[in-house]
């Protein structure tokens, strides 16, 4: 790079940090959230023309964010740390939402407070996933995580996850949860089907899937409080413990 070219870019980067300081995040376009974000893994170069390219390939940054590191690699000028990067801020993003959100239940202790933690969880995700929280013997938030992309039928053995998520955490109330990304929270034939398997057959192992949420564009259902739940708990008290 020639002598020039690295002072104008020093200098560039200079104003960017002081604007950055000055006004915080706000002021910045969408590009340059992306050239402002990959000075820490390109120090010299002109990060201005990659972030453009970024943002032309993927559309908006959430979308650069949830792009794989296949694709992020193979817009030029990205690579391989680049891509790590960019992988690693977005999933740290993600369990923010989830790590505030747990926070934020485990103060107030009640069972009500589950659906707002998975509807902060689920913030931000554009495709399925499975969460789970776990709840001590009087229904009080002990962790949460999620478990796997992929909604419940796809995934191989949502058994075992569970399973092992009990035991890692050495409670046998479970709630699990999934989304339904762009759409209501309306629960489908399938997702009935498939809660009541699991309730079953974690029930075998002395686990109690004691609800499902499911989180749509509107907001969270509770099973537990439809008019499923006689046929997904038989003859267990419908309404949780407070």
């Amino acid at each position: 790079m020639p002598e020039r070219d690295g002072k104008l870019h020093a200098k560039h980067r200079a104003r960017m940090r002081k604007k950055f300081a000055e006004y915080g995040i706000d002021v910045f376009n969408s590009h340059e959230l992306l050239e402002y974000l990959l000075y820490y893994v390109f120090p010299r170069c002109d990060t201005n023309e990659i972030a453009h390219r970024l943002e032309d390939e993927f559309g908006s940054v959430p979308e650069v964010m949830a792009a794989s590191r296949e694709q992020l690699v193979s817009v030029r000028g990205v690579g391989e740390n680049a891509a790590l990067y960019i992988d690693f801020i977005h999933q740290l993003c993600e369990k923010y939402n989830e790590l505030v959100s747990e926070a934020e239940v485990r103060k107030n202790g009640r069972f009500t407070d589950i659906k707002d933690y998975f509807i902060s969880a689920f913030t931000g995700l554009d495709h399925e996933a499975v969460f789970a929280a776990a709840l001590d013997r009087r229904g009080r938030f002990v962790r949460g995580t999620k478990l796997t992309d992929g909604n419940i039928a796809c995934v191989a053995s949502p058994v075992r996850l569970i399973y092992d998520f009990s035991v890692r955490t050495g409670c046998d109330r479970i709630v699990i949860a999934h989304n339904h990304p762009g759409m209501s929270f309306i629960p489908s034939a399938c997702d009935i089907h498939n809660t009541k398997d699991l309730v079953e057959r974690l029930g075998l192992l002395g686990i109690d899937i004691s609800d499902h949420i499911i989180v749509g564009k509107d907001g969270a259902l509770s099973l537990r409080e439809t008019m499923h739940a006689k046929d997904i708990w038989g003859n267990k008290e419908n309404a949780q413990k407070k």
